[in-house]
């Protein structure tokens, strides 16, 4: 019986949430990030794909190892139309659905040729293309395994990798060269497709359709419709997997020379009009549906460029700010990272040397914040911006995005309010600022209160303009148009002040007490 896919996979959602344990987060600092939890409002994008402004480590990131039941070296991913992911590696082809783990046995009568994965490829009919390690070809379709074993119905060689064209055509690479399927048989492509049989490293199918190869010389095209493949350049004999930018570019990784750029155009010098991404133990790629290229890395994680197109001819490194990191100092537990897979749902899967890893959007963001930005005051801005102050001997704060604006004043904030004229008022260690627009003023506390005092609570005191503040220990006073006046007290409401407030739709104020009343 078929499971549904938003019901599979949203359970592991709902799994994550509620056990925290299965989210392996490292541990931070408190005094080193902000965790603020947002209720998101999405401007016409898919509901789960993961936004190009957001960087890495903003994602969820879940693993599930050996001992949750996931494979090990992780050779192939597909996903299937009912939503399932299939998994192909050295211990067999493995069945998920968002939490658990189910190793494939074919129907009775029928065995397996091996239990190594080359590649998976799933069809729109619901069926999964699996060419087996290290050698034979399997269809499975509801539930059912055909294994070819006769010789007409296999190519001259073993399949490496296949592709499927918006024709519904299916390509496969082999150990001699490129063969196209008709009907049953594996028809070998040659000199009269203007093809040269050469082994070959890449196969990738892009938008419009057009079928790109990489051998281990050079890159070739065939545009839907023809029947001749023409050159696109000459490339090393490293390619492991090739993608097309939102610009329309193709990109190819290389990973016997660390880098990842764009196809080579005949007549061009690649290397210098085109930009790259350079660094030691780079593997695949894939360019997401919104744009963001994902890099897997041999020495463990994952690297990311929301933005290729941006990039313009430079070239990348490891300390360039828009190569992005998730190793394992973030919590990168996967090992070396091998298959990149993007399901419809928008999430990024991971098949690496010890389980599966799966990137996905998250409700919660963190913000890294400077040290000893600990015991916060957060106001919320106008335009999705964060202002927050610290009762450490630091200043304010102003959060925009990923950008952190360390202003010049507000040190030791404890409380905020924002008045109907839309006034900001930060009661600190040693006075008031008033923040209006972009401009700051200060207050001080008179002399007169004694030593200095936090500002625990501002309240409005009336329609007058004035407000009400809690001077630590000493009690609520009054404060109107920068005049402080510690004699007046407001009335029915005990020295010590309240310790929270609640302004209601009617305007009314409410108060407590740290004795229990309101």
């Amino acid at each position: 019986m078929k499971r549904s896919r938003s019901a599979s996979f949203y359970s592991a959602r709902f799994l994550a949430l509620i056990n925290p344990s299965v989210a392996l987060y490292p541990k931070r600092q408190i005094a080193l990030t902000l965790w603020i939890c947002l209720l998101i409002v999405f401007r016409c994008v898919p509901t789960f794909a993961l936004d190009r402004d957001r960087s890495i480590l903003q994602f969820h990131h879940t693993a599930w190892s050996v001992n949750d039941g996931a494979p090990s070296e992780i050779s192939a991913l597909a996903q299937t139309e009912d939503g399932y992911l299939w998994i192909g590696s050295p211990q067999g082809l493995f069945r998920f659905d968002g939490v658990k783990f189910e190793e494939y046995k074919p129907q009775s009568g029928v065995e397996l040729p091996s239990h190594g994965i080359y590649s998976l490829m799933a069809t729109p009919d619901g069926g999964l293309w699996i060419a087996f390690a290290p050698t034979g070809l399997g269809f499975l379709k509801d539930g059912s395994l055909t294994v070819f074993t006769r010789p007409e119905e296999l190519p001259d060689s073993q399949i490496h990798s296949l592709a499927r064209d918006h024709d519904g055509r299916i390509w496969a690479s082999t150990e001699t060269g490129l063969v196209l399927r008709e009907g049953t048989r594996w028809v070998p492509i040659g000199h009269d497709w203007n093809f040269a049989p050469a082994v070959i490293r890449a196969l990738f199918v892009d938008r419009e359709g057009t079928l790109w190869v990489a051998t281990m010389k050079i890159i070739i095209f065939l545009r839907r419709g023809s029947k001749a493949f023409q050159l696109a350049g000459a490339v090393g004999p490293s390619i492991t997997t090739l993608a097309q930018a939102k610009d329309g570019r193709v990109w190819f990784a290389n990973n016997g020379r660390g880098e990842v750029r764009p196809v080579p155009i005949e007549g061009h010098n690649s290397y210098a009009t085109n930009p790259a991404v350079v660094e030691d133990g780079l593997h695949e790629l894939l360019i997401d549906r919104d744009g963001a290229l994902w890099i897997t890395r041999y020495d463990s994680g994952i690297v990311r460029v929301r933005y290729p197109e941006r990039l313009g001819n430079r070239r990348l490194g490891p300390h360039d700010p828009e190569l992005e990191s998730f190793d394992e100092k973030n919590g990168f537990s996967g090992g070396f990272a091998y298959k990149l897979l993007e399901d419809r749902e928008g999430n990024i899967w991971v098949g690496c040397s010890k389980g599966l890893v799966q990137f996905r959007h998250n409700q919660v963001v963190s913000v890294s914040l400077p040290q000893r930005y600990q015991k916060l005051t957060l106001l919320a801005g106008g335009d999705g911006d964060i202002w927050i102050g610290t009762i450490s001997s630091k200043p304010l704060l102003h959060v925009r995005g990923e950008s952190v604006l360390v202003e010049k004043v507000g040190e030791g904030a404890s409380s905020v309010f924002r008045d109907s004229n839309g006034d900001v008022w930060w009661g600190c260690a040693t006075g008031i600022w008033r923040q209006r627009g972009p401009r700051f003023r200060y207050f001080p506390i008179p002399k007169s209160a004694g030593p200095p005092h936090w500002i625990y609570m501002i309240i409005p005191s009336g329609d007058d303009g004035g407000l009400w503040v809690r001077l630590g220990d000493f009690g609520t006073v009054h404060f109107k148009q920068g005049v402080w006046n510690l004699s007046e007290r407001p009335k029915g409401v005990p020295i010590r002040g309240p310790s929270a407030s609640y302004h209601d739709e009617s305007g009314r104020v409410w108060l407590g007490f740290s004795t229990g009343q309101v």
